[in-house]
């Protein structure tokens, strides 16, 4: 039997429960239903009886996997991935030649993915009936007399399952136990299937899914392909059998079809329980093989592809990649036989659309870090499929696109005139006669005399003699540049300096030729050594695997070579010059195209004007900005752009782009390039920049140059070294014209600062919000750009910025951090600068003190900084800000986890850190190596809690580590030891871990537990594990924590125990936030009440079980109503910020508003929610204040916004209770004017409600006017934030401020006069306002506003306005920065130095 993947089931000890009686929407009858398959089915009872069927193979596999759970093999998802499997084969076959499947073959392949696992599950849980198969396999209990012989025929493995301890032995057991189910005849018995179907079924099913064909089915895909078209099988699969005939439902099921498809499907789905025998061999050795990496393989695992299909996945040992590999090749074996099977016409033809070919070449390894171990011998010679090989190498699959083959006539064509230029030019050198030459290459397209498409080119190259004919022209993987000849003539034309380097590097590319023709025909004439053309000679080849002759046509008379592709007849055929116009953008040689598309002339050594600069040449997108002029550098390497350019090889765009220039690397200079030449494999960066670099000095010249401050700030980005010597030489040039967002300015001044764009370009939420230092430093560059005068304070001349100088201001340009103008850059600061600017630390130093800022002496500096340098020194260890300071020491833990984080050890960590003047413990305080794993065991999996050198490690944090890792607790200990921990010893721990212990040592907030433990905490964390509260308490006693006597401990009541306690909201937010406290308010009780059916009392007295304290005094019941009352927020969703609760504490005083506020929102009267309120335990105010119904109004006249919502004026409003619940007058007039009635009523009715106002003189009348002008707030929301112990309305009782003037003026667009004489008029005093601009706009406002929006918060008056601020606030604000400061200073501010 060869090997195969199946999946295997366990036990049940339960009885059979259908699924459709627990649950009426399993997984696998939603996949059913939704199959690809169904798509055109004819009879929908079909579908419905075939979803019921695999609904009750779901319930047999829900109910026979319970006795799995110790199956470490047991993979819950290889049901879907068969069906996956089968879903994708059924769609390929249905595109070929638009086959149809039956709805009784649909049904068989929809049924049987499901009833594969379902069968293998009972039939591996009847057979052990609850035996552990490791019991059965390594003891003599002679339960299982026939699998114990099975599994010491194994040997080695035995013994080592017999000697491993209890999960090792329990994965090689129970590997050993599927492998000898699957051998077991008695397993094929197709009465076997009897009982996993239903004991009716309608027809046609009852006709279709018999037992003796599923059961065939089962063998076939279980034990061996071949069986399919075996037709000595008593039951073997048939062609094409048909059912119900005679009837309406009459159809056709083509068995030996549907039995390769499952057989494919099965295979690519990878069947855990029946991986190869390598796997075995390595469980339950050091380093071995773990039953949830294997899982983990094949779960991640891919065939990617077309017709070749790659197995793609990620395997963490060396025997699973073995493993899968042999799996690929049998799997490979199998689409061998499907592949002849489908060669016969007739049921079998529609596989012709399954893939051919299979391979491993996807499966990667990862290495554990640190390890040393050898990968395993394979023992196996890698052999090549040939013939597959081919079809990859002359596919689409290796090109992409057919229309590439033409790059690759194009490149044997430039080898050949390379390999002609360097022999001529030896001839030249040595005295060799030879005619004047000039290489060129022809493409032309067209049709011959007889109607035949062909793509022709021809060369003036070195042309071919029988010999490169039929040794490397038609031998894929030969160059020409092997061959002896070639080799000895490189030695000669060294010793006369002549060079040449050839384009082909794999020597395959003329199989790419199929791609587009099926014939070629080749006419070509070699230039011999001494210069003269040698025989002319044809070829023609009808096809890669075709024999040719070769015809000598006689003498030839110009050497050179015609490739003529005879090209296949397509409704779309190639364009030959569209797609050199796209590829080839520099060439050696005149090159020329003509077909359908045009005339085509690229000069040599030129760039190609139809060159597509600035996009992608194989991705159309409209919105590319393409290059509108080109400047060519001296040297012909170089071409400079004003977009994105690329790097060329040998002048063919290879996929790697850069910015501003176009890079042709050739020669010696070539790079290498993957096989489909669309990528550069490892460039060379530092060649490149010099490259540029050597032809900087042409951007200085002429209207051609894309020199500007935009592309400098874009070049920057990419090489900062030279954009700064770019900018310097064009700064010593006085380059012109210099536009900074359309602002001409001299670049002598004001230099290449990029961000200076996004301020002055008058875009709002774009600009950096850059220090004071460099905002004055701008300021003042831009200002003597504009005037020639420096800014106030300010004396001689400006630094001119240079691109990298904003890489060196900014601490972390991601979040908008820029240095402090205040405090001294700190050595990570300077060495992250050095990194992104390609700078040394010292350079760095010296510049930022040149831009005036404070820096370490550049001498105590390193002299580099290293690519691990950032990461040691952040803080966070993500190479950002903010950084370790050299004043304090370096902490344990930092070393640790820089060390994890770069792959460094702890001593090369420490070492650096002392070179770079920090101080930490000695180096043996730390292990020699550090791990990935070590980063958990430091936070023990507890979310937040990072152990603290030298705190000891309490047991709590190692118990958690070891549950995270998997880990015993004793090894958890000896590794934190290691890494310079104080740990419990082992007597002090558990034996074993708990994979439940991150769980229950694990708070809330993802903090630690600590001792004592309260009794809420333990059952908090017995309802989050599942644990019961005394298991909990003995882990936590386990862990040295002092929890609550056995005897309090509850037993829990689910799921009533998890609702009681979960934090309760008015609008029910957050269902599923635990409470955090053992305090609970009376709203929690009331809430839990009303949704559990209990008494309050019940709910109560529950919660106190469970170890809370709820109020004392509650009510006999718990009305709806309730939730409103005692909620912070009267009901309202959200609740102000200054509350941190959703209830009111029990006992405390309701005050008169919040009464009415509840009785106007729960329709009652005041008495009446009042006497609730005493019922619940609150205080209440006199009850002859409670003698009147709520108004609708009351609500606004209520709520600190007059606006009827949340924040109300209760009690626990944060400006009541500090303006002695007095309210402005303010308030009284605004209500007035929304309600249009007269404020002597609101002052009466506020009266009325329990509220006392400021003690003002009322006005006669007040108009709508009187809310701009008395509001305070701009934006409600941000006022509630920044000002939540202030009420918004003015207050008559101290002067209005000037800054409230102003901003009153910008929201009504009235005079300031015209403001200042109605407040007068409403009787509100305010400042003196002798220097008042006459009108303010929404600039002015956007000025005033701190965060540049017109909101909260504003500026004060009496602060000076930072210079270094105006920069950021008139880009905000939509003006020049003369313009800000002018209106500033109108404004009243000072603005400051």
């Amino acid at each position: 039997m060869p090997e195969s993947t199946d999946v295997i089931s366990i036990e049940v000890l339960l009885p059979l429960t259908l699924l459709s009686d627990l649950t009426t929407s399993h997984e696998w009858s939603k996949y059913a239903a939704q199959h690809v398959g169904w798509q055109g089915v004819r009879d929908d009872a079909t579908k419905s009886a075939t979803v019921a069927v695999v609904r009750r193979l779901a319930g047999i596999w829900e109910t026979r996997r319970r006795s799995l759970a110790d199956d470490p093999w047991l993979d819950v998802e290889f049901g879907t991935r068969f069906t996956d499997a089968v879903r994708w084969l059924v769609s390929l076959v249905r595109k070929h030649e638009n086959v149809e499947l039956s709805d009784a073959e649909v049904a068989l392949l929809v049924t049987f993915p499901y009833l594969h696992q379902a069968f293998w599950a009972k039939q591996a849980a009847d057979v052990l009936h609850g035996i552990s198969p490791a019991t059965a396999a390594f003891t003599q209990n002679h339960e299982l007399p026939a699998f114990h012989a099975f599994a010491a025929r194994h040997g080695i493995l035995h013994r080592r399952g017999a000697d491993a301890g209890d999960s090792a032995a329990n994965s090689i057991a129970w590997w050993l136990f599927h492998h000898w189910l699957v051998g077991e005849s008695d397993c094929y018995l197709a009465d076997g299937l009897t009982s996993l179907l239903p004991s009716r079924l309608p027809v046609p099913l009852r006709w279709v899914l018999t037992p003796k064909r599923l059961m065939e089915l089962l063998r076939v895909v279980q034990i061996d392909p071949a069986f399919i078209e075996d037709p000595d099988r008593e039951n073997g699969l048939k062609p094409i059998a048909h059912i119900a005939g005679g009837s309406d439902q009459e159809q056709k099921v083509r068995e030996q079809l549907i039995g390769y498809l499952l057989v494919i499907a099965y295979r690519t789905a990878i069947d855990s329980a029946l991986t190869h025998r390598v796997i075995a061999d390595h469980l339950g050795i050091e380093d071995g093989v773990t039953p949830e990496g294997v899982l983990s393989a094949l779960r991640d695992a891919q065939w990617l592809g077309e017709r070749t299909r790659v197995l793609t996945t990620s395997c963490d040992h060396d025997a699973t990649v073995l493993a899968l590999r042999r799996h690929t090749a049998a799997l490979d074996a199998v689409l061998t036989d499907v592949a002849r099977a489908s060669e016969t016409p007739g049921p079998l033809l529609a596989l012709n659309a399954v893939p051919v070919h299979v391979s491993a070449d996807g499966i990667e390894l990862r290495t554990a870090q640190g390890s040393n171990k050898a990968p395993i011998s394979l023992g196996h010679q890698f052999r090549l499929a040939s013939d597959r090989i081919q079809e990859l190498l002359m596919g689409e699959q290796l090109y992409g696109t057919p229309e590439l083959a033409i790059r690759e006539l194009y490149q044997n064509a430039l080898d050949a005139c390379r390999y002609r230029e360097a022999r001529t030019i030896y001839l030249r050198k040595t005295g060799g006669k030879v005619q004047p030459w000039s290489g060129r290459i022809d493409f032309r397209q067209g049709v011959d005399e007889r109607g035949r498409p062909y793509l022709e080119c021809v060369d003036n190259g070195i042309g071919m003699r029988d010999r490169e004919l039929v040794q490397v022209f038609s031998r894929a993987g030969v160059r020409f540049s092997d061959l002896p000849e070639y080799v000895e003539e490189q030695a000669d034309w060294a010793s006369q300096g002549i060079e040449s380097y050839p384009n082909s590097r794999f020597g395959i590319g003329v199989l790419s030729y199929f791609m587009l023709a099926d014939e070629i025909t080749v006419t070509t004439c070699r230039l011999s050594r001494a210069g003269t053309p040698e025989q002319r000679l044809e070829v023609h080849i009808a096809g890669p695997g075709a024999l040719f002759k070769v015809r000598d046509l006689g003498k030839g008379e110009e050497a050179g070579t015609v490739v003529r592709l005879w090209l296949r007849r397509t409704g779309d055929p190639p364009r030959c010059t569209e797609l050199l116009r796209r590829i080839l953008w520099i060439s050696d040689y005149e090159v020329t195209s003509d077909d359908m598309s045009g005339l085509q002339r690229w000069e040599p050594g030129e760039l190609s004007p139809a060159a597509p600069v600035g996009t992608d040449p194989f991705e159309a997108d409209e919105s590319a900005e393409t290059a509108g002029q080109v400047l060519p550098a001296p040297g012909g390497r170089v071409w400079w752009c004003e977009t994105t350019g690329a790097i060329l090889a040998d002048g063919i765009w290879a996929g790697t782009s850069v910015f501003g220039a176009v890079v042709n690397l050739t020669g010696r200079d070539l790079p290498q390039l993957t096989v489909d030449r669309k990528t550069i494999i490892g460039l060379n960066h530092p060649l490149v920049e010099e490259l540029m670099r050597a032809g900087r000095e042409v951007l200085l010249d002429g209207p051609r140059s894309p020199l500007s401050h935009g592309w400098l700030s874009k070049l920057v980005k990419d090489m900062p070294r030279l954009a700064d010597e770019i900018c310097e030489l064009a700064i010593a040039a006085r380059y012109r014209p210099w536009t900074i967002a359309g602002n001409d300015m001299p670049i002598e001044v004001v230099g290449c600062f990029p961000t200076d764009t996004d301020m002055l370009s008058g875009q709002r939420f774009k600009q950096p919000r850059w220090d004071g230092r460099t905002g004055r430093w701008r300021l003042a560059a831009w200002r003597w750009a504009s005037t020639g005068a420096g800014c106030a304070g300010g004396s001689g001349a400006v630094v001119p910025a240079l691109p990298s100088d904003d890489m060196l201001l900014s601490s972390d340009r991601e979040h908008d951090q820029w240095l402090s103008d205040t405090m001294q850059p700190e050595l990570g600061h300077i060495l992250s600068a050095a990194r992104r600017a390609q700078r040394s630390p010292r350079e760095v130093a010296e510049r930022l003190t040149t831009l005036g800022w404070s820096t370490p002496d550049p001498e105590t500096l390193p002299p580099d900084a290293r690519a691990a340098d950032p990461q040691l020194l952040s803080r966070h260890r993500d190479g950002e800000w903010p950084w370790l300071s050299r004043k304090q020491p370096v902490p344990h833990e930092h070393v640790l986890l820089a060390a994890v984080g770069t792959g460094l050890t702890p001593a090369t960590v420490l070492e650096r850190l002392s070179e770079l003047g920090y101080s930490a413990a000695p180096a043996d305080r730390f292990p020699e190596v550090v791990h990935p794993t070590d980063k958990t065991l430091l936070h023990g999996g507890l979310g937040y809690c990072m152990l603290s050198h030298p705190s000891a490690v309490p047991a709590s944090h190692v118990l958690a580590a070891a549950a995270t890792t998997g880990w015993t607790p004793a090894a958890v200990a000896r590794r934190l030891t290691e890494l310079g921990y104080s740990t419990p010893t082992t007597a002090q721990l558990p034996s074993d871990s708990d994979r439940h212990d991150n769980i229950i040592f694990t708070t809330h907030f993802g903090m630690r537990v600590e001792s004592p433990v309260p009794l809420w905490q333990v059952t908090a964390a017995a309802i989050k594990s599942g644990r019961s509260p005394a298991q909990v308490a003995a882990r936590f006693a386990e862990a040295d924590l002092d929890v609550p006597v056995a005897d309090d401990l509850p037993e829990l009541k689910l799921p009533l125990d998890v609702l009681l306690t979960r934090v309760q909201h008015v609008d029910n937010s957050r269902p599923d936030e635990p409470l955090h406290d053992a305090s609970v308010e009376i709203g929690h009780v009331l809430s839990v009440a009303i949704k559990t059916g209990l008494t309050p009392s019940q709910a109560a007295r529950r919660l106190t079980e469970l170890g809370h304290t709820p109020p004392e005094e509650l009510p006999d019941t718990a009305e709806p109503d309730d939730l409103v009352l005692v909620s912070t927020t009267i009901g309202t969703a959200s609740r102000p910020s200054y509350s941190h609760s959703p209830w009111l504490r029990a006992g405390t005083q309701v005050h008169l508003p919040r009464i009415l506020i509840a009785a106007a929102k729960t329709r009652r009267s005041p008495r009446d929610v009042a006497h609730r309120f005493m019922q619940l335990g609150f205080s209440t105010p006199p009850e002859p204040l409670l003698g009147f119904g709520p108004r609708p109004d009351d609500l606004l006249l209520l709520s600190a916004a007059l606006d009827g919502k949340a924040p109300w004026l209760d009690g626990d409003h944060t400006a009541m209770v500090r303006h002695g619940f007095t309210l402005p007058l303010g308030h009284v007039l605004v209500a007035a004017a929304r309600l249009g009635l007269p404020a002597s009523d609101i002052l009466a009715r506020l009266e009325l409600l329990g509220l006392r106002t400021e003690a003002a003189d009322l006005p006669a009348g007040v108009d709508a006017l009187a809310d701009p002008l008395l509001n305070r707030a701009v934006d409600v929301s941000r006022w509630s934030i920044y000002n939540q112990d202030q009420f918004q309305w003015l207050s008559a009782t101290v002067p209005v401020e000037t800054r409230h003037l102003l901003i009153a003026a910008a929201r009504t667009g009235l005079p300031l006069t015209n403001i200042l004489r109605r407040l007068a008029d409403m009787g509100f005093p305010v400042e003196d306002a002798q220097r008042l601009p006459h009108a303010v706009d929404h600039t002015d406002l956007r000025l005033l506003s701190r965060d540049g929006n017109g909101q909260e918060p504003f500026r004060s008056l009496a602060e000076e306005f930072p210079l270094g601020r105006v920069p950021l606030a008139a880009a905000q604000a939509g003006t020049s920065p003369d313009e800000a400061i002018a209106r500033l200073q109108r404004l009243g501010f000072t603005i400051g130095s």
